[in-house]
């Protein structure tokens, strides 16, 4: 709302002209100011309550007064923010931090704000916002509570769980901060802490059935099933009607997905839909750790109906369980179908620039040739790191696995480290700011580490990055893994991945992808010094597990175990979507799978040139 002209009504409500009330003399007038805080209150109260369009107008009628105060405009996102204008509410924002870039308030409002969106590079700005917020207040419980949530929602439940430990230090009280330290713990694999973050909980407050349940889980993941059986029973005795435990199985649930418990998972999800088969978050979860089959044709005619007949279901998620429904039933023409349509609703929102993507690969080519790689200054001399990079869909999450799996070798996931640090580095990159970053990573890593002489940063995209990698960390070991391409491409093809992936939508986008993508690995075979870089062939690893590991791990330098056959049996969560693949014995038919699809393919037939021989 623009300022108000002097002849009009002054928005403080006084009945008087704007210039013979509140605008009389300027900014400075103690009636103005007085007129300020009483609408900032008053629209800070309505906020508070819930009241939206009253916060709005009297917000409006206080920027009216003062366009350009950081906190009024701060509190206008907010608003904005909780009517779903996220972009407006954005820009509100980042103008209240360029008037007061040290007000940690701002800060942990425009994280609340990029959190709300669905790609990832968002999500990470969010996290450098809330981390902003505490580093300018340490004692801003609401902004690490917000950090760890985040951390959590983005599966890096190490970090959440320091940002909780730091909540906690000024809010040891607070049954919820309790609650989400002992989830993070529960993800980390860390399970004695956990069971000792809820009893916290529980004395804090949380609700009893959801701390009793959480005790169940907790001890079903040590082996003590009859203890964790009763005290299930208990907790779903006292729990409330139908409507109250849907929620808490739903939650369970996807707690026992992410941490690999996918039997367990379904269990739940299983349970939820005997209670409620009207909400799709129940489907949309056992679609992640069920395989359908004949007997699940209710719950499907279920899942076509809500398509057919509810607009205002999250249809391009549905179309891609649906693909992945009539793929496990067989029938590949109708997968076909559905898959196309989620693809085509996602094309829809997200227009893929091939050129762009090209001019991206010409510039990384550009600034990394053999000869400045060679002469960079390392940022560290250790082989701590291994990176396990390759398109998405190529085997990085088993590589993963079975790396992990060694008494040598922990696993830190999908870390997102090089992905923002990476891109333009090479640029400006100095030999102080690669000890920084390397000091950073490594930092990030020993969370990880425990006893482990390496650990694993599984990042498919990481290939982009490969040559910062091998600069900052010269003696650290490289993964890149391989697949058929149009296998690896088809696959891609059918995961719902969030809009940053904007070249998965159609094969044309798909084949552009694949043709950079093989053009830079080329670029890093001819310019990484020998020895750097190891290529482990998908297809050869299912065919001869024990012998492709063991050359494996000969180039790590680390001998063969026998575990590592057994990796499904490893006792860590995965957050990937081949976190169901993962925890079975190693299976062939992903081999080949595009043959059941041929018929549909056009333009990924021409990667038929980069497929093993």
């Amino acid at each position: 709302m623009a300022q108000p002209s002097l002849n009009s009504p002054c928005p403080c409500g006084s009945g008087k002209k704007f210039k013979r009330c509140c605008g009389a003399s300027g900014r400075n007038q103690p009636g103005l100011r007085t007129t300020l805080q009483g609408l900032v209150a008053a629209a800070v109260s309505a906020y508070e309550q819930g009241e939206m369009a009253n916060a709005g107008r009297m917000i409006d009628q206080a920027l009216a007064l003062a366009p350009t105060d950081p906190a009024i405009l701060g509190i206008k996102g907010m608003v904005l923010f909780r009517l779903g204008r996220l972009d407006e509410a954005a820009r509100h924002i980042e103008r209240a931090i360029a008037g007061s870039p040290k007000d940690s308030r701002l800060h942990n409002f425009h994280g609340q704000v990029l959190r709300e969106h669905a790609n990832s590079a968002q999500k990470l700005e969010a996290e450098r916002a809330f981390g902003r917020a505490v580093s300018l207040d340490p004692g801003f419980v609401e902004a690490w509570y917000n950090l760890g949530r985040l951390q959590l929602s983005i599966n890096n439940p190490h970090e959440a769980i320091q940002s909780f430990r730091h909540a906690l230090r000024y809010a040891p009280k607070d049954g919820e901060l309790h609650f989400l330290l002992a989830k993070a713990h529960y993800l980390a694999r860390e399970l004695t802490a956990a069971a000792a973050a809820i009893e916290q909980a529980a004395t804090c407050g949380i609700d009893p059935i959801k701390a009793m349940l959480w005790r169940s889980m907790i001890l079903r993941a040590t082996g003590a099933t009859v203890e964790a059986d009763a005290i299930e029973h208990r907790a779903l005795a006292m729990a409330p009607p139908e409507a109250g435990s849907y929620p808490l199985m739903l939650d369970l649930s996807q707690n026992e997905m992410n941490a690999g418990n996918l039997a367990e998972s379904e269990r739940w999800l299983l349970q939820a839909l005997d209670l409620n088969q009207d909400d799709l978050a129940a489907y949309f979860g056992l679609a992640m750790v069920h395989k359908f089959d004949k007997g699940d044709l209710t719950r499907i005619k279920r899942m076509e109906r809500f398509l057919a007949e509810d607009q205002n279901v999250d249809r391009r998620r549905l179309q891609f369980v649906l693909g992945k429904v009539y793929s496990d039933l067989g029938e590949h023409d109708r997968s076909f179908e559905h898959y196309k349509a989620g693809n085509d609703l996602m094309r829809a929102r997200v227009p893929f620039d091939a050129a762009a993507w090209a001019g991206r690969f010409d510039s990384i080519i550009a600034q990394s040739p053999a000869e400045r790689l060679a002469a960079l200054a390392p940022g560290s001399d250790s082989s701590l790191p291994i990176l396990i990079v390759g398109t998405p869909r190529s085997g990085t999450t088993l590589a993963e696995q079975i790396i992990s799996s060694h008494s040598w070798v922990a696993g830190a996931g999908e870390m997102d480290f090089w992905g923002r640090i990476g891109p333009g580095l090479m640029a400006s990159y100095n030999p102080n700011q690669a000890s920084q970053i390397a000091e950073h990573y490594l930092a990030h890593l020993l969370r990880h580490a425990g006893s482990a002489q390496h650990v694993t940063d599984k990042q498919p995209l990481n290939y982009e990055e490969l040559g910062v990698f091998h600069a900052v960390f010269p003696n650290a070991r490289i993964v890149h893994c391989r697949r058929h391409p149009i296998d690896a491409c088809l696959s891609i093809y059918f995961q719902d991945f969030d809009d940053t992936q904007a070249y998965k939508c159609d094969q044309e986008g798909l084949v552009a992808f694949y043709e950079q993508y093989q053009r830079l690995m080329a670029h890093w075979r001819a310019v990484l010094p020998p020895g750097t870089m190891y290529e482990l062939q998908y297809e050869a690893l299912v065919d001869d597990l024990e012998g492709e590991t063991k050359k494996l791990m000969d180039f790590l330098g680390l001998d063969w175990e026998p575990q590592q056959a057994e990796f499904y049996k490893q006792d860590r969560s995965v957050f990937t979507p081949s976190k169901w693949q993962v925890r079975q014995p190693i299976y062939k038919t992903s081999k080949e799978r595009w043959r059941r699809y041929e018929k549909h393919l056009g333009p990924l037939l021409e990667l038929m040139k980069y497929a093993p021989a």
